[in-house]
């Protein structure tokens, strides 16, 4: 008999302690939303999205059909709908304000043709690939078509904001050319590529040179296949050696 009544003692607190809770959050949300101003939909940010990019990088863009939470992804009509970035808008005291990533997409090449003056002279003939730092990232407002190579690598550099870069580098194999001496080279090139970029990821995929032909050239010449499906790896690859650094 006590023990029931020591349970229906703790069953009626507990129900008490549920109804403030509920009628807590309750309260908050009412006065939540006496604070909060209008829902708004993508509707009402697309056109004034799209027009403030179209001025800030000097080109038009579109819509991607890809989107994360807050983020929609979006892509230059100079471009293909795979190549997108993610963009954001937000509305401050009335007035709205955009963030996006594509100018790492214009970084992009910078960093392929600095990455390519490390890897050929050690590996002639290979096909380099950049992963866009700006695709699942949106970057300081200032940066635009002007943007230098330096500021942007600076700016991603800065402690607490650091994005790592990744290197993918495309090799038919030959008899010189095996995974072993891929390894063996892999320091020197981490330790080179790091003036590149001070945080990044290097993927060094090796392939049979009727494979690298028939299936990789394809799809490095092909925008849409090189951003959207991307490269065929280990289905397809001989060999894959990876290594990583990053900035002490």
């Amino acid at each position: 008999m006590g023990s029931q009544q020591g349970f229906r003692h703790r069953s009626v607190v507990v129900f008490v302690v549920v109804l403030l809770v509920v009628g807590g959050l309750w309260r908050c949300s009412v006065d939540f939303s006496r604070r909060s101003v209008p829902p708004v939909t993508w509707d009402d940010v697309e056109k004034p999205m799209l027009a403030h990019l179209e001025e800030k990088y000097g080109e038009p863009f579109a819509y991607a059909r890809t989107r994360m939470g807050a983020f929609q992804g979006v892509y230059a009509l100079s471009s293909v709908p795979e190549d997108y970035v993610y963009a954001r808008a937000m509305i401050l005291k009335g007035e709205w304000h955009f963030s996006d990533g594509y100018v790492g997409n214009l970084m992009r090449p910078v960093y392929e043709k600095k990455a390519a003056n490390v890897v050929w002279p050690y590996l002639p003939g290979c096909l380099i690939e950049v992963k866009s730092p700006g695709q699942h990232h949106d970057f300081a407002t200032w940066m635009d078509a002007s943007t230098t190579f330096e500021e942007f690598k600076q700016h991603i550099e800065t402690p607490g904001y650091e994005k790592e870069i990744h290197f993918t580098v495309h090799l038919p194999v030959s008899e010189v050319v095996t995974q072993a001496s891929v390894e063996e080279l892999m320091p020197t090139l981490t330790e080179e590529l790091s003036e590149i970029a001070s945080d990044g990821h290097i993927f060094i995929v090796g392939y049979t040179p009727e494979m690298f032909e028939e299936r990789v050239v394809p799809v490095y010449g092909d925008p849409s296949l090189r951003y959207g499906r991307g490269f065929p790896l280990s289905s397809v690859a001989e060999f894959l050696v990876s290594d990583q650094w990053w900035k002490e």
